[in-house]
């Protein structure tokens, strides 16, 4: 659960003060490329022409690759049809693309986990958490109603190339 400690101050935001501020390590704009055909590899054709982008701090490096889901079913992965693991916590972020209902997702996801395949059917956003070694997948878009996003967030150098 996230949560923030209100600070008491009576100062007033000062005027925008530009990329020689004490602060301007905590501001990056972000550079999308292209995510290429076959962006899952040779044996997975779903691709939706996403995006990649990486978010480099002080003490941390994440990939991200973003998708907007237009089809289904839609399958997510190398090897869309069985489970893998990475060495590596991987985060799986499902969101919806209407902003006046920010609780729809617009379609339907079945994601198996662990082991024994676990299976979860999820129909609104939703984030998977899959620490390092957790076997995962498939991942399907079994319905669709309205296009929706996937963000994937990974430390950066893990699994995809560098954006930009």
């Amino acid at each position: 659960m996230w949560r923030a400690t209100p600070l008491p101050s009576d100062k007033k935001p000062s005027e925008p003060v530009g990329w020689q501020s004490k602060y301007r390590s905590h501001i990056s704009h972000l550079a999308f490329t292209r995510n290429g055909p076959w962006h899952y590899g040779p044996l997975n054709r779903d691709t939706n022409d996403g995006y990649l982008t990486n978010v480099m701090g002080k003490d941390f490096n994440f990939h991200m690759s973003y998708e907007t889901v237009r089809k289904a079913p839609y399958r997510v992965g190398p090897v869309p049809d069985k489970p893998h693991v990475h060495p590596y916590d991987e985060f799986l972020i499902f969101m919806g693309t209407d902003c006046n209902n920010l609780g729809e997702l617009g379609g339907e996801i079945e994601i198996s986990m662990g082991e024994e395949m676990e299976r979860h059917i999820f129909t609104t956003p939703t984030v998977t958490v899959f620490p390092k070694d957790l076997p995962h997948c498939p991942i399907i878009t079994t319905k669709l109603y309205k296009p929706f996003i996937v963000a994937v967030v990974r430390p950066f150098g893990e699994g995809a190339p560098p954006a930009g």
